[in-house]
């Protein structure tokens, strides 16, 4: 029986090892337009950015531990509308990346969002 729970906690704990994360409350939430007279990407046209008051663990090529999302997806928009209400209640949320290098523009893209008490 140990040797089963230790194999799934090394099993589970190998899942998660080598995301990029941060944990904490959100400070700040900025609604981005890209200029329309810059050379720009559709993709790139709307985003939104995150601040949390913790600092991001783990390798980041992030400036300013900033997060960030697109608001011209659906999951995008589902992302968007989870900070809006985690801020609003005042609930920690831990922001997680597919990897280090996933930066546009300094920040880091968010890839899924944990709420926490």
């Amino acid at each position: 029986m140990k040797k089963i729970i230790t194999l799934s906690l090394i099993f589970a704990s190998s899942l998660s090892y080598g995301y990029t994360k941060e944990t904490g409350k959100i400070t700040n939430i900025q609604v981005h337009q890209f200029p329309r007279e810059a050379p720009s990407s559709e993709r790139l046209d709307q985003r939104f950015f995150v601040h949390l008051n913790s600092t991001i663990s783990g390798e980041s090529c992030a400036q300013d531990d900033r997060w960030f999302g697109y608001l011209n997806t659906d999951a995008g928009r589902a992302q968007y509308s989870t900070i809006l209400a985690a801020y609003m209640a005042g609930k920690k949320v831990t922001l997680e990346a597919t990897n280090s290098q996933s930066c546009t523009s300094g920040s880091m893209l968010i890839r899924n969002i944990y709420l926490s008490d």
